[in-house]
């Protein structure tokens, strides 16, 4: 079955949006190419604002490119995984740190709906939903600690995150698994306990890193 990016997209901006969730959801593998003229063809759009939104991922870390082989997916070697793991870990429980000592009544519903949304897709099997869900999550956690530069980065690495996330959920019960880390994390917040909220945001990258480690040296040996 030839698979389709059928929606109503006219701008740059919804190109971006389309094809990061593509990317997020796991649609578009790490290492896959994408053609500006497929994706056009599959957006209903010119190739120009294709063109924009390609840029704009790669910039974010979502897409390398080759001189030879134009954008692709980026694909991250054992290492770079580990590296950007330990970043992540020390970055996500700064920021639960914080968000339990500042996060409002509103937040704190606004980040509970997120996990009821994604508990549903859950329930439904809609893995695609609960992913994008989950990046939305996190977005909202980065974005909300009261602190602008640890926000910037975390940001700034949301693209090798993504990407990185997308690869733990091809393990079976990786996803349930993340959701009950997600909400002992929220639990830590809702009482403020900002140790508690560190660790448990802590607990939950390491679990990521050991099954993301998992699944990256098994695609080497299989190699």
């Amino acid at each position: 079955m030839t698979r389709t990016l059928q929606n109503d997209a006219t701008s740059d901006e919804v190109a971006y949006q389309k094809i990061k969730s593509a990317i997020v959801s796991g649609y578009f593998k790490a290492g896959e190419r994408l053609r500006e003229l497929e994706l056009a063809e599959k957006l209903g759009i010119s190739r120009t604002p294709v063109r924009q939104a390609l840029q704009m991922l790669e910039r974010e870390g979502f897409l390398g490119k080759s001189p030879y082989k134009g954008f692709m997916v980026r694909k991250y070697n054992l290492k770079e995984a580990e590296n950007i793991f330990q970043i992540r870990s020390a970055l996500e429980g700064l920021a639960a740190y914080l968000l339990a000592q500042t996060a409002d009544d509103g937040l704190i519903l606004e980040l509970r709906r997120q996990l009821n949304l994604a508990s549903d897709a859950l329930a439904g099997q809609n893995l695609a939903k609960v992913a994008e869900i989950n990046n939305e999550f996190h977005h909202l956690f980065a974005t909300s600690c009261g602190n602008s530069m640890l926000a910037d980065m975390l940001l700034n690495l949301r693209g090798c995150i993504s990407i990185l996330r997308v690869s733990t959920w091809t393990v079976s019960g990786r996803p349930a698994q993340t959701q009950q880390e997600h909400e002992v994390i929220m639990d830590a917040v809702e009482r403020r306990q900002p140790e508690q909220a560190r660790a448990a945001a802590v607990l939950h990258v390491e679990n990521s890193w050991q099954v993301a480690g998992t699944v990256l040296r098994r695609e080497v040996f299989e190699l």
